[in-house]
């Protein structure tokens, strides 16, 4: 597996709607840039306290916590990017 992995397609909440974007997964953290405004979200491997699936619109996603208290939700994944995410996870980021 290589050091990168890219999605195309995630949607990130944003104060209760969804926007589409892009996100890289890094040994380091993640980044995910809005589609439409352009912005980018990078999140450090070392403010993340938990990771978990849920589902948003009944689409498979994932819930990161950070060591802060904030929430933030990602979802629109398939089912095969989300098993990818999950080996992904444990093996760079060695969490569970």
């Amino acid at each position: 597996m290589s050091d990168n992995y890219d999605v195309q397609n995630v949607s990130k909440e944003e104060m209760g709607a969804l926007y589409n974007g892009d996100m890289r997964f890094t040994p380091s953290g993640l980044t995910y840039k809005n589609r439409s405004t352009g912005k980018v979200f990078q999140l450090s491997n070392d403010d993340i306290e938990s990771v978990s699936q849920n589902f948003m619109a009944n689409k498979p996603g994932l819930r990161f916590i950070t060591k802060d208290g904030e929430l933030h939700r990602f979802a629109n994944f398939t089912e095969g990017q989300l098993n990818k995410l999950k080996t992904y996870i444990a093996t760079k980021w060695r969490r569970n």
